[in-house]
């Protein structure tokens, strides 16, 4: 403080009659050091003050999505295995979606929102049919024309191929043939998901299950093994539709890296696996791995959606 103070230089007052001008001079010197040393030490205590600022938390990144998979309706839901419900709970999911201002969406929307391209609503919400089933055409379809619904169905290439012939069909067990497929797509309200051409077993003649990577495969061997697969459906679609798909859905969610390498590499946009959480969408690596939540007929539409947060707004 005393260098401050003497290296200011303080202009000399004109000097009074009868008075010596060093008095005067010594009155501002003692006036400015004391404002001087007030100032440091208030300079001083504001620093803790700044720090103790608690720092903001900053908003999670991307929209939250949730995706609710129904792996088979009927009519009779009592007719299904234990993961089946009935059009009439369906019926009553849509309407309670719709009074609670969720918005249904396609995969389409969700890989454009990821890319800048469109914005999602509030409260997003992606419906996934998953089993190729033939309820998707009879019995989802019109309930998701009622309530002007979108969705998405997964098929398969092989049971489209099989059912494509003349077989004997029960509607709890019948799937998709190709001009059931046909008819599905024409629909706005539908997107087609692959879900694989052949390996939607639980366990094959090999041991794999689904698309999972066996023990002691190579990374090379499983890739042609897969890419394999997926490329036939790929190729079907585009000699039924004109068309083949940008989504691949994950049979019993055997996802792994692997899986998901090849994935990217041949092309997909979006990939889908039974898992827990609400998947949040920002960019285009969200966009793979998307768990989905099965829709199981034990709990009411409220204690269902209730249960994964759709009653609050989702940011």
């Amino acid at each position: 403080m005393k260098l401050l103070i003497t290296r200011l230089r303080i202009p000399r007052p004109a000097e009074h009659k009868g008075r010596p001008s060093h008095r005067r001079h010594k009155v501002l010197t003692v006036l400015l050091g004391t404002a001087l040393t007030l100032g440091v030490c208030l300079a001083a205590e504001s620093i803790p003050r700044r720090k103790a600022v608690p720092a903001s938390v900053p908003a999670q990144e991307g929209k939250a999505l949730p995706v609710i998979c129904y792996s088979q309706v009927l009519t009779d839901g009592e007719k299904g295995g234990k993961r089946t419900v009935s059009a009439d709970m369906l019926r009553q999911d849509l309407a309670w979606l719709a009074d609670h201002r969720c918005e249904t969406v396609s995969c389409s929307d969700v890989i454009g929102f990821a890319r800048g391209l469109e914005q999602l609503s509030e409260k997003p919400v992606l419906l996934l049919f998953d089993g190729s089933w033939e309820t998707i055409l009879t019995a989802v379809l019109p309930l998701l024309e009622e309530q002007s619904a979108k969705a998405a169905a997964v098929i398969c290439g092989s049971d489209a191929d099989l059912y494509s012939a003349q077989v004997p069909k029960k509607e709890e067990d019948a799937r998709l043939s190709w001009n059931e497929i046909r008819l599905l797509d024409q629909s706005p309200l539908v997107e087609l998901v692959s879900g694989s051409y052949d390996l939607r077993q639980e366990k094959g003649s090999s041991g794999r299950r689904g698309v999972s990577m066996l023990r002691k495969e190579g990374f090379e061997t499983y890739r042609a093994f897969l890419a394999d697969d997926l490329l036939t459906l790929q190729n079907r679609m585009n000699e039924e539709l004109s068309h083949d798909a940008s989504v691949f859905c994950y049979p019993f969610g055997e996802k792994s890296e692997e899986s998901e390498a090849v994935l990217k590499d041949l092309g997909f946009l979006m990939t889908l696996s039974e898992g827990e959480g609400i998947a949040r969408i920002s960019d285009k690596n969200s966009l793979f791995g998307i768990p989905f939540t099965v829709r199981e007929p034990e709990q009411t539409a409220e204690e269902f959606f209730g249960q994964i947060g759709l009653e609050e707004p989702l940011a």
